[in-house]
């Protein structure tokens, strides 16, 4: 008997499955520059320099934001194999600050997220110890 294939294809779980594309990468992510939402008055900074620690999803760092984030997979999609790629931008999150459950949607959030990514250039890096 012939063997059922799904209905949507399998998606790959590692990042060489989903990026085959990128070889090197580095990813810097600064959010809250004026230090709002920290302890210490300094805004959050996240380098990501790994394929293994790169998580699909930067939540926001505001306590009160709810469906807030940023997508990571969306902005690596469009590099291209062993062609240097680089990005820069400023993104605001694009939660709100209404209920958990989304009930009552309130006040957008006024986080802000400074992307830097880098992809298939070991010389343009400006954060990685090993370059």
């Amino acid at each position: 008997m012939k063997k059922a294939q799904p209905f949507f294809a399998s998606t790959p779980t590692n990042f060489q499955g989903k990026f085959p594309n990128i070889s090197t990468y580095e990813i810097r992510i600064e959010q809250d520059r004026s230090g709002y939402h920290s302890r210490d008055g300094k805004p959050t900074v996240g380098l990501y320099t790994e394929k293994a620690n790169l998580p699909p999803q930067i939540g926001c760092v505001n306590p009160r934001c709810h469906r807030g984030g940023l997508s990571l997979e969306w902005y690596l999609h469009s590099v291209k194999k062993d062609e240097p790629f680089a990005y820069e931008t400023d993104f605001f999150c694009n939660g709100d600050e209404g209920t958990p459950g989304g009930r009552k949607k309130g006040d957008p959030c006024l986080n802000r997220f400074h992307v830097e990514i880098r992809a298939n250039d070991l010389s343009s890096y400006k954060y990685r110890s090993d370059r």
